[in-house]
């Protein structure tokens, strides 16, 4: 008689009595099956929990690969564009040149280590520069290393000019990232935004490299001479390669 209960509704066709038991038996019988069915559900959850725990620390750890891969990737495409632009110059440029990457820097100083030197036939005193403009120039070499000071650095000095009026002016370099072009005449023709170039004087810088682009002029009466503010083409801070006049 009570072999048909599961969970569902008594048959109609069984007496008052009998469906009166059934609905009597019927919860007990539901509660009691949850009862012993409760530590198999319970190791179920303690073995899915766990072997969820593990797909997601494999799953994290793919992530975390995954992520390298396309860093190291995406540096390889850029180190890549950076070296095709040196060698698209080097070709174009009438003089040889030598191309070295920055190994180290010297924080304030103005200066940083590159890893060609006298055995590559990089010699003091030769020109730095990328293709964004002028960086400096060679002031040590050793066998594999030499010693580059920006043009940012006060005691550098470069031959200069303006490129639209041929006015001629010394860069100089005041200790921050912005350059001084001086012995400007009082009535130098300049104008915001001209590009300032190497002029060639001084037989240390070629001709013709980007410098900066003018940013402020000054005319002094007592002097009557004129300067101007130089912002640099080049950022100090993120030279990785350079060329080097051979």
């Amino acid at each position: 008689m009570l072999g048909n209960i599961g969970g569902r509704l008594p048959n109609p066709r069984l007496n008052p009595l009998s469906r009166a038991i059934i609905y009597i038996i019927l919860p007990f019988q539901k509660a009691t099956n949850s009862l012993f069915s409760l530590p198999r559900r319970i190791i179920s959850y303690f073995r899915l929990n766990s072997r969820l725990r593990v797909e997601n620390k494999i799953l994290r750890k793919a992530i975390e690969e995954y992520r390298y891969q396309i860093s190291q990737l995406e540096e390889s495409a850029l180190e890549s564009q950076r070296l095709r632009e040196l060698l698209d110059l080097k070709k174009s440029l009438p003089y040889t040149t030598i191309t070295a990457e920055v190994v180290a820097r010297m924080p304030g100083s103005h200066t940083f280590v590159i890893n060609k030197g006298l055995k590559e036939g990089i010699h003091p005193g030769k020109a730095v520069f990328t293709p964004l403009g002028l960086v400096g120039q060679v002031i040590k070499s050793e066998a594999h290393f030499a010693t580059v000071m920006a043009i940012t650095h006060p005691k550098s000095g470069v031959g200069a000019m303006v490129q639209s009026t041929r006015e001629m002016g010394v860069i100089q370099g005041r200790g921050d990232n912005i350059l001084i072009l001086s012995f400007l005449p009082s009535d130098a023709k300049l104008e915001r935004g001209d590009t300032v170039i190497t002029s060639g004087m001084g037989g240390i810088y070629p001709k013709g490299i980007p410098i900066g682009s003018v940013k402020r002029i000054h005319k002094e009466k007592a002097t009557i001479s004129a300067w101007a503010e130089v912002e640099p083409f080049v950022d100090f801070n993120k030279i990785e390669e350079v060329l080097v006049v051979k």
